[in-house]
């Protein structure tokens, strides 16, 4: 294999035919003022869902990107990372929304949660504790990315984010290695992969620096660089290991972001790799687990018991559909556990029935939405997206889609779904306040949901309406310097009548 030269390596996999394939892969510098193309698909994370900006139709041909989003909703259930996120998300969101609804206040409810703020002890103790909890979220996604204000990392006691996280260097460039770096990083290899086998295209044409964010192969090309090209092959199993912890790191504990923040696993275990070379074969389950436990251990990371066991615990917690998927997903990792790192090197399994009933639960495409009922109650999707838009909407997180600041929106229309009747046939734009026109609850005799408004539906559920909710700017949120000075003038209030 020649080495020379960093550019034009020739990488050598095995995929579907046990076979050695050759594959060149040109490592290029990644570039400060990219141009960078028109984003062709999402993945969305709380809502377990992917956008496709195209219509149905061409879908199929433009597979890639498909897949690519369906990816990302693979990293989730297949991870403990993506288990503790989902949980996280849920308990957060759960707790806010159960503030706001708390029946002992005697306050009118309000969105956005800035229009708490007034000189009222109530209020502000509704305010800081909603806020409080918006602020734990945040914290808990710097797995991620820094989601956190200077002024918010100042009570942390942080001074400079750039601390927080490990700093590599790629072709003599410094670069923070964030969680989004792995995971889309991972993603796009597996992409290059897919489309290789399909139609023997160049890996090259899809980890093109000259039209990707760094973000999609900044960590391939660490990886490269500190182990050389014949090694590529153990770069997805150092991605999945990298998201594979128990707990969410606590951005203050600087213990608890080496062992649980994927780009400081992700780099200690590449330091572990550059002097040891663990044997595997992507095509016996067997290797994977003597490979895997190996690098945890020598890395002094949690077992695979210890690294599930949180998640198999939350999914047994309640008996929603979509917590029986996640029990399923657990379920078939174990069972198959190259499905991540390699899914495609046994076309059976990757073609299968089994493995393809894990997609995201639902997509949107320009004409149409599909959403996955294989495993999951399509009214429960509906529900939880309307829980997470109330609650975005009551911290004061503004909708894209959003026409009218001082109107609630529903979840199709908050996330740009689209798929409500009342929408399409213009009776209604998903932006409510308490003079709209509402359609009327209307159920079969198995008490599905023939008509009606999804958000009223759910308010009503939650012993509430839009009639009784008095709605400001709903893109308003408070800064914590602003909160501290009211709850300091209130509490000045109290002890001096």
């Amino acid at each position: 294999m020649e080495k020379s030269r960093f550019r034009g390596y020739n990488i050598y996999c095995i995929f579907y035919t046990k076979e050695v394939v050759s594959i060149k892969l040109k490592i290029d510098f990644f570039k400060d003022d990219l141009k960078l193309l028109t984003v062709n698909g999402q993945f969305f994370p709380e809502q377990m869902s992917s956008r496709l900006f195209m219509p149905k139709e061409d879908v199929a041909n433009k597979y890639q990107i498909a897949f690519h989003e369906r990816f990302h909703y693979l990293q989730y259930i297949f991870t403990p990372y993506g288990h503790m996120k989902w949980g996280a998300n849920r308990t957060y969101s759960s707790e806010i929304l159960g503030m706001w609804l708390e029946n002992n206040l005697v306050t009118k409810k309000k969105i956005p949660v800035s229009e708490y703020l007034e000189n009222n002890e109530n209020s502000i103790r509704v305010l800081c504790s909603i806020m409080m909890q918006d602020f734990a979220k945040r914290l808990s996604d710097v797995t991620d990315g820094i989601a956190l204000t200077k002024e918010e990392l100042k009570l942390l006691g942080i001074d400079n984010k750039n601390d927080l996280l490990p700093q590599i260097k790629v072709n003599g460039k410094k670069y923070l290695l964030n969680g989004l770096d792995i995971i889309e990083s991972f993603a796009k290899y597996e992409e290059a992969i897919l489309a290789f086998l399909v139609e023997n295209k160049d890996i090259n044409d899809t980890i093109n620096p000259d039209f990707l964010s760094p973000r999609y192969y900044v960590v391939l090309y660490y990886f490269v660089e500190q182990l050389g090209m014949d090694r590529l092959e153990e770069f997805p199993i150092a991605c999945e290991l990298s998201l594979c912890f128990s707990h969410l790191p606590r951005a203050n504990d600087r213990a608890s972001m080496v062992n649980y923040h994927p780009g400081w696993r992700f780099i200690k275990i590449v330091e572990f790799l550059k002097d040891n070379r663990p044997e595997y074969n992507i095509f016996e389950d067997e290797s994977f687990w003597q490979y895997t436990s190996q690098v945890l251990k020598e890395c002094q990371f949690e077992g695979w018991d210890e690294l599930w066991k949180p998640a198999e615990e939350y999914a047994k917690q309640c008996d929603l559909s979509i917590s029986q998927e996640m029990s399923r997903a657990i379920h078939y990792k174990k069972k198959h556990p190259w499905c991540l790192t390699y899914p495609m090197a046994n076309p059976k399994e990757f073609t299968g029935e089994e493995f393809n009933r894990f997609y995201p639960l639902f997509t949107i495409t320009d004409n149409e939405v599909f959403y996955n009922v294989a495993g999951v109650n399509q009214n429960e999707i509906f529900l939880e997206n309307e829980i997470q838009s109330v609650v975005n909407q009551i911290i004061g997180y503004k909708s894209k889609y959003n026409l009218y600041p001082n109107s609630i929106q529903c979840a199709d229309s908050y996330y740009g779904i689209k798929s409500c009747k009342h929408w399409i046939d213009g009776s209604c734009d998903g932006h409510l306040c308490a003079e709209s026109e509402v359609p009327k609850l209307v159920m079969d005799d198995n008490s599905n949901i023939i008509d009606g408004c999804m958000l009223e539906i759910c308010l009503n559920i939650w012993r509430t309406s839009i009639r009784e909710i008095e709605i400001g700017n709903t893109g308003n949120r408070i800064e914590f310097s602003k909160l501290a000075s009211k709850v300091k003038e209130v509490k000045e209030r109290r002890e001096n009548p």
